[in-house]
């Protein structure tokens, strides 16, 4: 039963975003090998030298033996905002740190980064 003025899509926001935007890719995997298997695997068929991630598992920590920027922000766009950049290998402990902190004080967290390959 629908409630409202409730949208039902036909087929997954990431599908219609890949169908409309070239920069965007989608990577299938034959099976569900787990989130940081998912998240490696995006960052290995990046098209382009980016990846943003919505990550609870702090996957980005798998990275630091690269050379990987890495943008991360917490409560984005809220009066409790936090930013962080840096190279992955120096700021890798200090964003954990700070998200553990932020997570304890508020009671949740919503964070996400943007990790790059410098060119």
């Amino acid at each position: 039963r629908q409630r409202g003025n409730v949208a039902r899509p036909t087929q997954p926001a990431h599908v219609g975003m890949a169908s409309h935007d070239p920069r965007v890719r989608i990577v299938y995997l034959s099976r569900n090998f787990g989130h940081q298997t998912a998240l490696t695997a995006g960052l290995d068929h990046a098209a382009g030298n980016a990846v943003v991630m919505l990550d609870a598992e702090d996957t980005y920590k798998r990275f630091v033996d690269q050379d990987i920027d890495i943008y991360w922000g917490a409560y984005v766009g809220m009066p409790n905002e936090i930013l962080l950049s840096g190279k992955l290998k120096d700021v890798a402990d200090e964003i954990e740190r700070i998200r553990t902190d932020a997570r304890r004080a508020n009671g949740w967290i919503m964070d996400s980064y943007l990790m790059r390959r410098p060119t």
